[in-house]
């Protein structure tokens, strides 16, 4: 059971990662400090989001109520953005809808690519 949790929350991890940092180059970031710091956010961030997930399904067989996924991506997009806030060289976009930007393209491609597996 402990395997399977830390395998989900290490996919994840990987998706967020990988699909925010393609997201945030899009975007037009360009600074090396700038991709590792959402680099760094979203490895405080992730895991929080993800043991709440992975935990409700583990424990109970099912999805968390939208609601209580709502709330945990939506604190996480506040964390972030207040993480982001002065300390980004990156100014087109200010921290809070990058970081719903950014967020929203993870969820949608985990999303995506847990309907295939």
């Amino acid at each position: 059971m402990a395997a399977a949790l830390l395998r989900s929350l290490g996919v994840s991890l990987l998706i967020t990662e990988l699909s925010e940092l393609a997201a945030a180059a899009l975007l037009g970031v360009r600074s090396r400090r700038d991709f590792l710091l959402v680099l760094l956010v979203n490895l405080a961030t992730n895991p929080s989001v993800g043991i709440l997930f992975d935990g409700f399904w583990l424990f109970t067989g099912a999805a968390p109520p939208w609601f209580l996924l709502l709330a945990a991506e939506l604190a996480a997009v506040i964390a972030e953005a207040l993480l982001y806030r002065g300390r980004l060289a990156y100014r087109k976009l200010r921290p809070i809808v990058l970081s719903l930007i950014l967020n929203l393209i993870s969820y949608l491609c985990g999303v995506f690519i847990y309907s295939f597996f």
